[in-house]
């Protein structure tokens, strides 16, 4: 029996080497996890370090891009506002050039209506130039005529007095001359 007892207690011995061999397994094994979980976050670490360095990467690209089309934008504008000033300079200029030629042409006009007869001074020609209201001649009743074309003539001519540069009394003389 004692045997049987030192049997069944190496057995128990053995049993609880074989329990102390599985445990230091399973220490082992739960080490090399940890090893790995510390691996796996060493490599998260890893990644999230380039992570931010390419953001950090990409946000100064952007930044510069930025930049560049802020100059050429700006660069645009100043070649727009060069431009509207020349052209706003030329048309101050036309119309300076243009108010100086309406201002010889008022002149001319001014000259030629204070002295209308400075053509005929300066040997130019004339150009309907008037100096007196149309005159209309009175016709004279002398018999050869009808007295039906006569009147008409006579009434036209009798009734524009200021036309003839004439004075009621002197339409007046007229009729009395013309009838007799």
């Amino acid at each position: 029996m004692m045997l049987q007892i030192k049997g069944e207690g190496d057995q128990q011995q053995q049993m609880v080497l074989q329990r102390k061999g599985q445990g230091d397994q399973q220490q082992q094994m739960v080490l090399q996890m940890k090893g790995q979980g510390d691996q796996q976050q060493q490599m998260l670490l890893e990644m999230k370090t380039q992570a931010e360095v390419q953001l950090q990467q990409m946000k100064q690209d952007a930044m510069e891009k930025r930049k560049e089309k802020k100059a050429n934008v700006d660069k645009k504008l100043q070649d727009n506002s060069e431009s509207v000033q020349l052209l706003d300079e030329e048309i101050k200029q036309e119309i300076r050039r243009l108010d100086e030629g309406i201002w010889h042409v008022d002149n001319r006009l001014e000259d030629q209506l204070k002295n209308p007869f400075r053509h005929l001074e300066l040997g130019f020609p004339v150009n309907n130039i008037t100096t007196a209201k149309p005159k209309l001649a009175t016709p004279r009743f002398d018999g050869t005529p009808t007295f039906g074309v006569f009147t008409p003539q006579f009434e036209t001519s009798a009734s524009i007095p200021d036309a003839n540069n004439l004075s009621y009394e002197a339409v007046k003389r007229a009729l009395e001359r013309g009838i007799n």
